[in-house]
């Protein structure tokens, strides 16, 4: 193989995922008026309520231990002795369930849209890989 082709064959693989990803073209762009739409933001949303879940989630951990024993006696103790503990578990069940609705919505208004053709198919692909993901954790999670 010539260096010339390989040269093309490197930017035939470039120009696809920048066809479908939009790297080059993304920077400095205005913003669309459709933008302001609350439906436009339900993929944000439930990575926000993904984030805020992490971040309680790791301040819970502080206290639980997971065994069989000691489970219920330590969801307890943060409920009852830690300061705001009953705050801190109801918010991380409460975003628990927004991020699986926002994702669900996400999905739906994504699918209705067709966004799952080129040049898109990619996203779309992860997309669906992440609400798979999403759907094992919430059942694992209980």
């Amino acid at each position: 193989m010539s260096e010339k082709s390989e040269e093309g064959y490197i930017k035939r693989i470039i120009d696809w995922f920048d066809e479908r990803f939009g790297f080059t073209k993304t920077i400095l762009r205005p913003q669309p008026r459709y933008s302001l739409h609350p439906l436009y933001w339900l993929g944000a949303l439930a990575f926000t309520a993904f984030i805020l879940q992490g971040f309680v989630g790791m301040m819970l951990l502080q206290h639980y231990r997971p065994s069989v024993e000691e489970a219920y006696e330590s969801v307890a103790f943060i409920r009852d002795m830690i300061p705001f503990g009953k705050i801190l578990s109801t918010l991380h069940l409460y975003c628990a369930y927004a991020m699986i609705i926002f994702a669900f919505l996400h999905f739906v208004r994504g699918y209705f849209l067709k966004q799952y053709i080129k040049p898109r198919e990619l996203m779309w692909i992860v997309g669906v890989l992440m609400g798979l993901t999403t759907l094992a954790l919430s059942f694992t999670g209980y």
